[in-house]
């Protein structure tokens, strides 16, 4: 047999070579131009594979690299003056050429900013997990002017929730919620949910009976409310029902036959405002009434018996 001519194969190496997969950050947008300093600010970044190969391992499985944002001082900064959000690539199947994905979220600028402008600057795979075809289209910024000024806003935190044994159907509970912020908070709710699986529990301001709990008689007290603003520091205490199995939901199944229920403890998240869910920080714009500094400490847990 004979010999392959050298120069076909460094002409099979480098066709070899040049089949990547290639991440580019193709949009880099900003809902703001400028914001003052713990204000929300909406980032929306999206990534394109340009190469000729899907974002996979050598076994064909995706690789989730991350996307990241934060907040630069300058462009070319290697660090940032505060990490915003990250994002992963999917990872149910391998990101395929040609395919685009992008993210959109929306974060705090830092309180502690100096006026001045600032750079908004995210990268694909900064941790170098997909060998591509470029390296040099991975990144992209866009400029962010903080304003002087800070702004002023609340802050709601669930101080204490106490269990107060059984009334009627209704397991009777305290919630302490205080406005540890700088600005008065609007009127707004207090609402619950069961941990595991993660479903909303009546909570009102009267206990229900049995008969209500059943057939889903919603109760003519109504729900947990602030009747006026709660200023700086200023704290507000309820005393609520939390109705178990309401019309069916989230009851513990009781086994059949004659012996007796037993008590069953469910771990119970108490929110002060409703802007995000517990553990999956889902929006609920319906039940956000308050602009806080931050959303996502309005919570406390509570394991609560249910009977």
């Amino acid at each position: 047999m004979g010999r392959v001519p050298s120069h076909f194969i460094a002409f099979a190496a480098l066709t070899a070579c040049a089949s990547r997969p290639d991440l580019a950050l193709t949009d880099l947008s900003i809902s703001l131009a400028s914001v003052a300093p713990g204000a929300p600010v909406t980032i929306r970044s999206e990534v394109a594979n340009l190469g000729d190969e899907a974002v996979a391992d050598d076994f064909g499985a995706p690789i989730m690299a991350r996307v990241v944002t934060g907040l630069y001082a300058r462009q070319d900064d290697p660090a940032a003056v505060a990490d915003f959000s990250a994002w992963s690539l999917p990872g149910d199947y391998p990101m395929q050429p040609g395919e685009v994905r992008s993210e959109e979220q929306t974060v705090l600028a830092p309180s502690n900013l100096k006026a001045g402008t600032y750079y908004v600057c995210a990268e694909a795979d900064p941790d170098d997990l997909v060998e591509e075809l470029s390296e040099g289209n991975n990144r992209d910024c866009a400029p962010l002017m903080v304003d002087a000024a800070p702004l002023t806003r609340a802050d709601l935190i669930v101080v204490e929730v106490k269990a107060l044994g059984q009334e009627l159907a209704s397991a009777r509970v305290s919630i302490r919620v205080k406005n540890v912020g700088e600005a008065d908070a609007n009127p707004f709710p207090v609402m619950a949910f069961t941990r595991w699986p993660r479903r909303p529990v009546m909570l009102t301001a009267c206990p229900l009976t049995e008969a209500q709990r059943v057939a889903g008689s919603p109760p003519a007290c109504g729900g947990l409310w602030t009747r006026a603003k709660l200023p700086p520091g200023g704290a507000v205490e309820w005393i609520g029902y939390l109705t178990f199995g309401f019309g069916g939901t989230n009851m513990p199944v009781t086994p059949v036959g004659p012996q007796k229920p037993q008590n069953v403890t469910l771990t119970v998240d108490f929110m002060a405002d409703g802007c995000f869910a517990p553990t999956d920080q889902e929006p609920l714009p319906r039940w956000c009434r308050v602009d806080e500094i931050d959303e996502i400490n309005n919570f406390a847990a509570k394991d609560i018996r249910v009977k």
